[in-house]
């Protein structure tokens, strides 16, 4: 009966897993899902959860009119909140962080948008960080030299977060936040890009009862959409490379939602793919042998 136990326990894990207990923030969406119309769309002003690939809360949310940083339960950090309309930047990574060190004797320093502070402090030195990452830049002092460094991060910061004719997805906001009322918000049905940490389109958008798979401009890739309740796991990175490699006698493999296929070749070999990287998981085998691997690639994608 022991060995019986001990052979049944993973198998528990995996479909405790499956079921959504350590996935907090798709379950949250579930639980919202249920109250939704027959297309997947919420009552008016509600919005389902941003959640991260593991099924985890992005660290920034937004919800009508604000957005705002939340710790890894999804408990909304007060401090960090901003107007929709200023908040297309903000990334929440230092709250998260400052919401995990609390107590722990350590500390970081976040701006009120809950991103990182252009100057940090380690041990006995400063140094200027990236907003985002909270990584050094290169630039560094001792700690007595802190406030003179301050200026210099500052014109540092300045100069990487320029946005402009580069940040494609901020300028698309940017035009239609000047049709939005005065709290941020567009007219019924209108909403906002969603824009990577340097305002490129994400390879994937959502408006309406529909998610899909965009390209680096942010035209749509048509063949890649899909209702918006079933698009939750949805990355579309396989889209938006199979976009960029059209016509370079390249190729690639993607599922219905745009994510890597199970099974990918390169070369004389087949691997097994990682469906949010397409990086090889382990297996792989010569091409002669690819349908074969197809069978373990697809149980392997499943757990």
């Amino acid at each position: 009966m022991r060995y019986f136990v001990l052979a049944v326990l993973p198998l528990m894990a995996t479909a405790a897993s499956l079921l959504g207990a350590e996935h907090p923030c798709w379950d949250r969406n579930n639980d919202l899902r249920q109250n939704a119309d027959p297309d997947g769309n919420l009552a008016p002003g509600g919005e389902y959860f941003k959640c991260d690939f593991s099924g985890g809360y992005k660290p920034k949310q937004c919800s009508g009119a604000e957005c705002y940083c939340v710790d890894k339960s999804g408990a909304k950090i007060e401090k960090y909140t901003r107007n929709r309309w200023e908040a297309q930047r903000m990334v929440c990574n230092c709250a998260r962080e400052e919401s995990e060190i609390v107590g722990y004797g350590k500390t970081v320093k976040c701006d009120e948008f809950g991103d990182y502070h252009h100057t940090q402090i380690l041990g006995s030195s400063c140094f200027c960080s990236d907003r985002v990452s909270g990584k050094s830049t290169g630039t560094e002092k001792d700690i007595t030299e802190c406030q003179q460094l301050e200026t210099q991060c500052v014109a540092e910061r300045s100069e990487r977060a320029a946005p402009g004719s580069e940040h494609p997805c901020w300028d698309r906001n940017n035009e239609l936040r000047q049709n939005a009322g005065p709290d941020g918000n567009l007219p019924d049905g209108g909403e906002y890009k969603d824009c990577d940490q340097l305002g490129g389109y994400k390879p994937k958008q959502c408006i309406g009862a529909e998610c899909y798979c965009v390209d680096k401009t942010g035209a749509q890739i048509e063949r890649y959409t899909r209702n918006r309740w079933e698009a939750q796991q949805m990355a579309c990175n396989c889209a938006r490379e199979e976009s960029e490699i059209l016509g370079y006698g390249k190729t690639v493999k993607c599922d219905d939602f745009g994510d890597y296929h199970h099974t990918q070749q390169l070369g004389d070999g087949c691997f097994c793919a990682d469906r949010v990287t397409g990086q090889k998981t382990g297996i792989n085998s010569h091409i002669t042998k690819c349908q074969q691997l197809e069978v373990a690639c697809a149980a392997d994608s499943a757990q």
